[in-house]
């Protein structure tokens, strides 16, 4: 991040534009900093998927899952266009919502910043692994 140059300002949700919808809404005549700005940041967001946890077949399940999930194809349909305001949202999407401009679509996966997004009938089955893992802390 010392590479950068940057400012911090309060912009309203609603006037946000997620990584996917930034894709979408690029002209394909950019000049070489908005090029390399883009290139930065899918290099970024591959090498989350790259550095993730989990096996390929692992992710291809994911992957799969995500795509029956109705939810979660719910969230990349809204992420590859534009969400709706949250009173129009169906239920289950509305948690989703506060966080949707780091919801984005790469690899086919379902990412929210360097976390994937876990289907409903994956979560059991990734908690325990999750929990298999751990070492736990030993209070003396």
């Amino acid at each position: 991040m010392m590479r950068f140059s940057y400012s911090i300002s309060d912009v309203p949700g609603k006037n946000l534009i997620s990584l996917t919808r930034y894709s979408a809404l690029l002209v394909k005549h950019l000049n070489q900093q908005e090029e390399k700005q883009e290139n930065d940041v899918k290099a970024y967001v591959d090498s989350v998927i790259r550095y993730l946890s989990a096996t390929e077949d692992r992710l291809e399940e994911l992957r799969c899952q995500q795509q029956e999930d109705k939810v979660a194809k719910q969230i990349m349909e809204y992420s590859s266009t534009q969400w709706s305001e949250r009173s129009r949202l169906p239920g289950p999407l509305k948690p989703y919502c506060p966080e949707r401009n780091e919801l984005t679509i790469q690899q086919g996966l379902l990412p929210k910043g360097n976390r994937l997004v876990i289907p409903v009938c994956m979560r059991l089955d990734v908690l325990d692994r999750i929990h298999e893992a751990h070492q736990g802390i030993a209070n003396f």
